[in-house]
């Protein structure tokens, strides 16, 4: 039996599968974040995350941890530098081992190859696409400080933005209290002040998100504006790609942590819907879009 394994490396989790040539997933696993490649350290975590996973999805399947593979592909937020590629190989063994931008993972798993854009709306957000001629086109995925609208962390970030701003006009906002209460602090002022100084991790920034959305699904109107407008951020991201593709028309579909608040979904589909474009789900996830990268493709799991 041939051997694939596919890995996602986020900025907030790791997954792996094992799967054979048919496409079966046989196991799965987890590890740590595999980004922040700016943050000291960033070698050896990204190196502990995907080593982790790769090796839970091994026991789960039932294989020896020194498995070689017929072929991998691990998916990885961020640009793939030499370095990176350097550290994966230190901990995959595989015949054929590639390594790659997350998006195209992604967009694999949500149409198994076929024309269409898929759009991440993870820690970061990206979207990448593929026609009919065999074109690719990737937008956005440009990290926090110059990109990733649309994105848990530019929600989170969006959000402490505007409690600052109520904060400097001497009101107190909703926002502010809900991050004062998420985050253990007194006033909104020393979230960003973490932050700089390192205190604050960005997954850990990220995960006020949720909390966001909630106020949002709770009728906060500040909270309704923000997620509405991330929303049409990622909406944005996919018509690019699509334009870019000659697909007027096309579908798009939305993956990651921040794509399943209804509210910002229906932000995506209503923007998406005026230009003539359907917002559909993916046939799988990106670990296995990875998979199926690796050469591990068929009828096996599929979601």
């Amino acid at each position: 039996m041939k051997l694939y394994a596919g890995v996602d490396g986020g900025q907030t989790a790791t997954q792996a599968v094992v799967g054979d040539e048919r496409g079966t997933v046989l196991g799965r696993g987890g590890g740590g974040p595999a980004n922040h490649v700016d943050e000291p350290g960033a070698q050896e975590r990204l190196r502990s995350a995907v080593d982790d996973a790769v090796r839970a999805a091994l026991r789960a399947a039932g294989l020896p941890s020194a498995t070689l593979f017929k072929g991998a592909h691990v998916a990885l937020t961020g640009e793939v530098e030499e370095q990176r590629v350097a550290v994966v190989g230190s901990v995959v063994r595989a015949e054929r081992l590639t390594v790659g931008h997350d998006a195209p993972a992604a967009w694999m798993g949500a149409f198994g190859g076929a024309p269409g854009v898929a759009v991440i709306a993870g820690t970061g957000s990206v979207a990448f696409g593929c026609n009919a001629a065999g074109d690719e086109v990737r937008v956005g995925g440009w990290g926090y400080l110059f990109g990733d609208r649309g994105s848990a962390f530019w929600i989170a970030a969006e959000a402490i933005r505007r409690a600052l701003d109520s904060a400097d006009r001497g009101r107190d906002s909703a926002l502010g209290e809900a991050a004062c209460r998420h985050f253990g602090v007194e006033r909104p002022a020393q979230i960003p002040a973490a932050f700089y100084r390192r205190a604050l991790a960005r997954d850990t920034l990220a995960g006020f998100a949720p909390v966001v959305t909630a106020l949002a699904l709770q009728g906060e109107v500040a909270a309704i504006s923000l997620v509405e407008e991330a929303g049409r951020a990622l909406a944005e991201l996919a018509l690019v790609a699509l334009e870019r593709l000659g697909l007027r028309r096309g579908e798009v579909a939305v993956v990651g942590g921040a794509a399943v608040d209804p509210l910002l979904r229906r932000a995506m589909a209503r923007e998406l819907t005026l230009q003539g474009v359907t917002l559909r789900e993916p046939l799988a996830e990106p670990v296995i879009g990875a998979l199926w990268l690796a050469g591990g493709r068929g009828g096996g799991e599929r979601a």
